[in-house]
C-alpha cells in the first residue's frame, strides 16, 4: 500500500503534540527575569522534549522518501510510535517541576526508550516488506543508531535508581547520533529528485504538457457541433419506422403451429414406408416388356429361330426344263 497517507497522519499528530508541548509551559507569576532564571530547568526540559520530537519527524519523513510500499505490521509500528510520542508533553510536564525525584525521571526515560524500541521496529518491518535490495534496505545496512540510544537510555535508567539526573543526561546522549540525518539516505533522495527532475524535463513529457495546454485553450463553440448531439433526449427525432410491406413476405408469414410429438414421428416414417412400398412393385416398363416377351414366344414370326422352314423355291433351272 502507499505511504501518502501514514506520511500525513503522522506529520499531523507530530505537530500537534509539539504545540501541546508548548502550552504546558507555566507563565511567570510577575515580570521579573529572577522568576524566569528560576523556570530554567522547565525550558531544559522542554528544549529537550522539543529536539527529540523534531529529530523523529525529521528521520521520518527521510525514511519515506525512499519507501515504496507498507504494510499491515509497519502501520502498527507507527501508530504505536505515535503513542509514546504523545506521551512526551506529559511525561515533560511531570519531569521539569521534579527533576531530582525518581518517578518522574524513570517514567521519562522510559517513554523514550519505548519509542526508541518502537522505531527500531519499524524500520525492520519496512526493509522486511521492501527486500533486501531496496533503497531503504541498502540505507540502513550497518546502521546501530537505534541499537546505541536503547543502549544510552538503558544505562541511563540503571543508573537513574541512584542518581536520578543521569536520566535526562542519558536522553540527551541517546540524541547526539539523530541530529543529523543518514548521508546515504539523503543521497538516496537526492538521486530519486534528480531522477524525477529529468523525467519531468524530458522532450516528451513537455511535448505532451504542450499538447494539454493547446487543447484547454481551444474555444468551445456548441454550434459547430452536431445539432443532434447538442439536443436534449426528449427532443431527439426518433427513427423512422420501416414499412412491413418492404418486408420479405417468406419472413413476415406467421409460425407453424408447433406439431405434435406423434404427427413428427408418422412425418419422418412416412418416407421410409412409401419407399418400401415401390420396392416391392417392378416398374411399369418392366411388366410390359415381360408380356410383350411371352406373346412373342407363343406364336413366333416366319424366318425367325423357332419357327417352320420355309418352302424350297424351285431353281430356274428346274423350271425350264419342265417348259421344255
Amino acid at each position: 500500500m502507499s505511504t501518502n497517507r501514514l506520511e500525513a497522519f503522522t506529520d499531523a499528530v507530530i505537530s500537534i503534540v509539539m504545540t501541546l508541548l508548548v502550552l504546558e509551559l507555566s507563565r511567570p507569576t510577575d515580570g521579573s527575569a529572577i522568576h524566569l532564571f528560576e523556570m530554567r530547568f522547565e525550558f531544559m526540559v522542554y528544549l529537550l522534549s522539543f529536539i527529540t520530537l523534531a529529530i523523529y519527524w525529521s528521520n521520518h519523513h527521510h525514511i519515506f522518501q525512499i519507501t515504496h510500499r507498507i504494510s499491515g505490521r509497519v502501520l502498527w509500528y507507527n501508530i504505536t510510535l505515535l503513542l509514546f510520542l504523545s506521551l512526551i508533553p506529559f511525561s515533560t510536564t511531570w519531569v521539569d517541576g521534579n527533576i531530582t525525584d525518581l518517578a518522574p525521571e524513570m517514567f521519562y526515560g522510559c517513554n523514550m526508550l519505548a519509542a526508541d524500541v518502537i522505531w527500531l521496529l519499524m524500520t525492520r518491518g519496512l526493509i522486511a516488506e521492501n527486500g533486501p535490495n531496496s533503497s531503504i534496505a541498502q540505507a540502513l545496512a550497518g546502521s546501530h543508531k537505534s541499537l546505541l540510544s536503547i543502549g544510552a537510555i538503558t544505562l541511563g535508567l540503571l543508573l537513574g535508581i541512584f542518581v536520578p539526573v543521569a536520566v535526562l543526561i542519558s536522553c540527551i546522549i541517546s540524541l547526539l547520533p539523530w541530529i543529523m540525518p543518514d548521508r546515504r539516505i539523503e543521497g538516496m533522495v537526492k538521486q530519486l529528485n534528480q531522477a524525477e527532475t529529468q523525467i519531468e524535463s524530458s522532450p516528451a513529457i513537455q511535448k505532451a504538457e504542450r499538447i494539454v495546454q493547446v487543447a484547454q485553450d481551444i474555444p468551445y463553440d456548441e454550434a459547430a457541433l452536431d445539432p443532434v448531439l447538442t439536443q436534449p433526449v426528449s427532443e431527439v427525432p426518433e427513427a423512422p419506422g420501416v414499412s412491413e410491406a418492404a418486408l420479405d413476405p417468406v419472413l413476415m408469414q406467421p409460425v407453424p403451429k408447433a406439431l405434435d410429438i406423434s404427427e413428427m414421428r408418422d412425418a419422418a416414417e412416412a418416407p421410409d414406408a412409401a419407399l418400401a412400398h415401390q420396392e416391392d412393385q417392378p416398374p411399369k416398363g418392366t411388366a410390359r416388356r415381360s408380356r410383350a416377351e411371352k406373346t412373342h414366344t407363343s406364336s413366333p414370326a416366319p424366318g425367325r429361330p423357332g419357327t417352320s422352314p420355309p418352302r424350297a423355291s424351285k431353281s430356274r433351272t428346274t423350271r425350264r426344263k419342265d417348259n421344255s
